[in-house]
C-alpha cells in the first residue's frame, strides 16, 4: 500500500510487489486469492503496456502454475503458452526467466499427456540450467526430477531412475 500511495498502481515496483504477494499466497495454498491477484494484475498490465509485453510473462506463468496446481490444466494452457512465447521472444536463451517458463510449459505438456514435448522441453532446459547454474544446483536437481518423471511416463524407466537418483542425491546433500 505504501508503494501504491507513493508511486501509483502503474509503477513497475508496485506490479512486481503485487506479483510477489500473489506468489506468496499461492505458496501458502491460498489459490483463489492468488488467482484473483494475478488476473487483476494481468488485466491492468496489459491495459497499460499492451498485449505481449515482457512484463506480462511472470504473472502469466504464475497464474498458469496456480491453475495447474488446482488441476485446471486446460484453463492454464493459454497462460503458460503465452508466457513461454513472450520469454522466447524477449529473453536470452539462458535466462532463468526463460528457462522457468519452458519448464512450466514442460509441466503443462506432461499434465496434458504430451510426453514427447515434455521430455524435449525438460531436456533442453536441463542442458541450459547445467551450463548456467552448475551441475549441483537446485534448478538442475529440479529439472532432473521433472525429466525423470516424464521419461518414466514415456516408458524409459532406466533413464528415469538415473535422473531421479541424481536429483535426490543433490537434494540430500
Amino acid at each position: 500500500e505504501a508503494l501504491r500511495r507513493t508511486y501509483g498502481d502503474a509503477h513497475p515496483s508496485v506490479r512486481t510487489t503485487r506479483n510477489n504477494i500473489a506468489y506468496t499466497l499461492h505458496r501458502r495454498g491460498r489459490h483463489a486469492e492468488a488467482e484473483a491477484v494475478y488476473r487483476a494484475l494481468l488485466a491492468e498490465t496489459e491495459a497499460l503496456l499492451g498485449p505481449g509485453h515482457p512484463a506480462l510473462a511472470d504473472p502469466l506463468s504464475n497464474l498458469g502454475k496456480v491453475l495447474m496446481d488446482q488441476g485446471r490444466f486446460a484453463e492454464a494452457e493459454p497462460f503458460v503458452r503465452q508466457a513461454a512465447a513472450i520469454r522466447r521472444r524477449t529473453g536470452d536463451e539462458r535466462s532463468f526467466g526463460r528457462l522457468a517458463a519452458e519448464v512450466n510449459l514442460g509441466s503443462l505438456e506432461l499434465a496434458l499427456g504430451n510426453l514427447a514435448e515434455a521430455v524435449a522441453l525438460y531436456r533442453s532446459a536441463l542442458v541450459r540450467f547445467e551450463s548456467l547454474a552448475g551441475d549441483g544446483s537446485l534448478p538442475v536437481a529440479r529439472c532432473r526430477s521433472l525429466l525423470g518423471v516424464a521419461l518414466h511416463r514415456a516408458g524409459d524407466p532406466r533413464a528415469a531412475e538415473r535422473l531421479l537418483r541424481a536429483a535426490v542425491e543433490r537434494l540430500r546433500g
